[in-house]
């Protein structure tokens, strides 16, 4: 009995170290188990659809510069492409994707991840990517990514993101495109709009896409000058305006995805508490 437990521990170990068993394989020198994880990660299994060819550099130049063809090659390979960047935090890999494509799943091609809160969209074509770029910030949950050009550089510093901005109670005589661009430019650089907008009928409310510097202001209302339709007379009206993400937007570091409430840059001062005695014969009264 003591024999054939021996024998069929000794087969075990074979098996484990051909990887036929577990999750480890037996280190031959009597060591500790080896992580099939770490087996996998040291040793990448080899794919054969793409064969590269070798191209050395000029002798004593240290420089990789390949012909001109080939960067240009590279360039048109992501000309269908937008960079997303998450301001403050990030989503994972799988994450990112699920919403991606749940958003565009008839235009989307495919998504990769440069950086930990930079991805890489690939649609089928230049007008989907207009129509996204246009379309200003997406949200994933509650935090903003902000969507630009393939071209931009990632580590490059945000000062200036698409946002959409809400006009309410316009002047009639504002509703033209001429109009609407001196209101749309208080806040920024116009854009585009939403459909019914762009038919520059009279509604209860506009949609302007701006382009916003970062750090300027957000006002809630703004004055402008009406022109009386019959004795031609000026006036001044109040125009509401609302914005998508004014909340994310910081006014201390000028970045999104926080409010000065969590800047870490913020000053704060603690002010002790003053707890007030009242004398007992006032709480009797």
């Amino acid at each position: 009995m003591i024999k054939v437990k021996s024998l069929l521990m000794r087969s075990l170990r074979k098996v484990s170290f051909l990887g036929g068993g577990g999750g480890g394989e037996e280190a031959p020198t009597g060591g500790k188990p080896k992580l099939w994880s770490n087996v996998v990660r040291d040793h990448p299994t080899p794919i054969n659809n793409v064969v590269f060819d070798y191209c050395p550099p000029p002798a004593g130049s240290k420089v990789v510069s390949p012909p001109d063809e080939v960067l240009k090659e590279g360039i048109d390979k992501f000309s269908n492409c937008i960079v997303g960047t998450f301001s403050k935090g990030t989503y994972s890999y799988k994450s990112v994707v699920y919403f991606a494509r749940a958003a565009q799943k008839n235009s989307l091609v495919s998504v990769a991840q440069k950086e930990t809160n930079v991805f890489i969209f690939r649609f089928k074509d230049a007008a989907s990517v207009h129509s996204i770029l246009l379309r200003g910030t997406w949200y994933f949950g509650n935090r903003p990514l902000l969507v630009k050009p393939w071209g931009v550089v990632a580590s490059q510093k945000i000062e200036s993101i698409p946002l959409w901005v809400k006009f309410s109670k316009i002047p009639d005589c504002y509703w033209t495109r001429r109009g609407l661009s001196h209101l749309a430019s208080v806040i920024g650089t116009p854009l585009s709009a939403d459909e019914m907008t762009s038919k520059l009928d009279i509604l209860p409310f506009a949609k302007i896409c701006v382009e916003y510097k970062i750090g300027d202001e957000l006002p809630d209302r703004i004055e402008v000058e009406d022109l009386d339709p019959v004795s031609g007379d000026k006036s001044i009206k109040e125009i509401l305006v609302q914005y998508q993400c004014k909340q994310l937007i910081c006014s201390v570091c000028h970045s999104l995805g926080h409010t000065v409430g969590a800047c870490p840059q913020a000053s704060r001062r603690w002010v002790r508490k003053v707890r007030l005695l009242i004398p007992n014969d006032l709480t009797e009264l």
